[in-house]
């Protein structure tokens, strides 16, 4: 029986120059200039057949064991590994690439033009660091680092996007099902809610205590609101504002110094300052 995982993480690390089995047909390839490489290899039909599977300085030892045993499954089974990796590569897509035709898919019967539009611009803005990631090496962690950002950190009182958060996590999960349906990766969604990321993310506040109203005018500012009010009149009607006291004399409809030098797209007769008699 042949010797199989003979070499340490650090022969890896120092070996000279040359060619060192590692068993089960994974071998580490040193170069003069110090490049080091693993490569799988066998015989089929008599010729040495050889399948490079990364630079050892970013693919450890225990990870070019796996990839070599997988490889050694396919020849076992009269495959051919490089054949079935270039195929794999073939039906690769990237995260991106799947939102669009997933989006293609799913937004054919949407009513609302401006929610489709947005349904993938904002996926797109942030999801950047899955864009040109393939759908199948998407993680867990991947995901988790897009939410991050958005989450709230209530410790130091940042209370983030979690809304925004939570439809972007919707919306990752739904193109990795996509994915899946089109065989384009295996296994369980890394964005799935229940029993995975719940467990990762803090805990939000409850959705009442998470709403964000509108500040309130001091009551100071009031009278002088009021009369800017009162000096405008309901579109289209001609009437003066309703707020207005009938008793009370009412100003020329002007515009506010903001809005002068507008022009008014409202229909002709509509918006006179008072009717006619």
């Amino acid at each position: 029986m042949r010797e199989i995982n003979r070499l340490s993480p650090l022969d890896v690390r120092k070996k000279e120059p040359g060619r060192y089995a590692d068993g089960n047909g994974l071998y580490l390839e040193v170069t003069d200039t110090g490049g080091r490489s693993w490569v799988f290899m066998w015989k089929r039909g008599g010729k040495r057949r050889c399948m490079g599977l990364g630079s050892a300085h970013t693919i450890s030892l225990r990870a070019a064991r796996e990839l070599a045993k997988k490889a050694a499954e396919a020849v076992n089974a009269g495959r051919d590994p490089i054949t079935e990796r270039r195929q794999a590569r073939a039906r690769a897509i990237t995260f991106a690439d799947a939102a669009v035709q997933c989006h293609a898919d799913i937004g054919k019967g949407w009513r609302s033009e401006k929610g489709r539009v947005q349904w993938l611009s904002q996926l797109m803005a942030h999801t950047k660091p899955l864009a040109n990631k393939a759908v199948s090496e998407i993680t867990t962690d991947d995901v988790q680092r897009v939410l991050n950002p958005l989450w709230p950190d209530y410790s130091r009182r940042d209370e983030g996007q979690p809304e925004l958060a939570l439809r972007m996590r919707e919306r990752i999960e739904r193109v990795l099902d996509w994915a899946k349906a089109h065989n384009y990766r295996d296994g369980e969604n890394p964005a799935r809610w229940k029993g995975n990321l719940k467990l990762r993310m803090a805990p939000l506040k409850a959705k009442r205590e998470r709403v964000r109203h509108m500040a309130a005018l001091a009551y100071e500012q009031i009278p002088a609101f009021m009369t800017k009010l009162r000096a405008w009149t309901i579109p289209c009607m001609g009437a003066p504002a309703p707020w207005s006291s009938p008793s009370s004399p009412q100003p020329a409809a002007t515009k506010p110094s903001s809005l002068r030098g507008m022009r008014s797209t409202l229909p002709s007769g509509c918006g006179s300052s008072r009717p006619s008699a």
